[in-house]
């Protein structure tokens, strides 16, 4: 009975690495693309500038917020 419990503890260790090895994003991927969303955003924050102050406030704000999550997860 012990074996086949050890067994099938294998089993599921296996498969959970597996499914891990599938689902998750290579690091340098997600900073990237952080990285290019607040590019994205800067430059939508330049564009607007002048027309409308309040639109453009809170793209920089989302901008830095993405940089800061790019460098976050990059260190971390």
């Amino acid at each position: 009975m012990r074996s086949d419990t050890r067994v099938r503890n294998t089993r599921r260790a296996a498969a959970g690495a597996e499914w891990s090895k599938i689902s998750t994003v290579p690091t340098d991927v997600a900073v990237i693309i952080l990285f290019a969303l607040a590019g994205f955003l800067l430059g939508g924050t330049y564009t607007t500038w002048k027309t409308a102050r309040p639109l453009s406030i809170a793209l920089a704000v989302c901008a830095v917020l993405a940089a800061a999550g790019a460098l976050a997860w990059w260190l971390g």
